[in-house]
């Protein structure tokens, strides 16, 4: 089965970033046994100087997703739980919803891992089609191939797909 790291397409511009989100929550708190430190709903603001792309997947921060990707993941694992997070931004008077899935993580052996040289174990993943690494720094998700052609299909915008290699 092959893997790919779904992250963030640091090239769109200008990178939505997200002010309110510490105040909620930290990164750590994304897997089933934290969850319920975070609130259901949490509104934020992006900090911006010019109107904001809103693209469907954001990892920079923390990762969330739009409703279109939250739809995908949901078709091959419906159990997953999800944080929804208002973004406002006032001064276009514009919002836009994303979600933070809540996912289990995968240990890797490096706590701070390079996305586009991953390597991990069938061992591992056993049959996750998503799953986090469990990573201090960075928020990692892999995805099946399956994920990631479904998410093609509909054409998202600004995700970045990188191959996960077995070891």
């Amino acid at each position: 089965m092959e893997y790919f790291c779904l992250q963030q397409d640091m090239d769109f511009s200008p990178n939505l970033i997200l002010t309110g989100l510490s105040n909620v929550c930290t990164k750590d708190d994304f897997i089933p046994e934290k969850a319920f430190d975070i609130p259901d709903h949490s509104v934020v603001y992006p900090i911006s100087k010019k109107e904001n792309q809103y693209i469907d997947i954001l990892s920079q921060q923390f990762f969330m997703v739009t409703e279109m990707v939250k739809e995908v993941f949901s078709l091959y694992v419906p159990e997953i739980k999800y944080k929804v997070f208002c973004v406002i931004d006032n001064r276009y008077k514009i919002y836009e919803y994303y979600f933070a899935p809540i996912l289990s993580r995968v240990s890797y052996k490096d706590m701070h891992p390079d996305p586009a040289s991953l390597e991990i174990t069938a061992e591992q993943i056993g049959d996750k089609p998503i799953f986090r690494i469990d990573s201090q720094y960075d928020n990692i998700v892999v995805v099946s191939l399956e994920i990631a052609e479904s998410l093609l299909r509909r054409e998202i915008v600004g995700a970045k797909f990188l191959p996960v290699h077995f070891a």
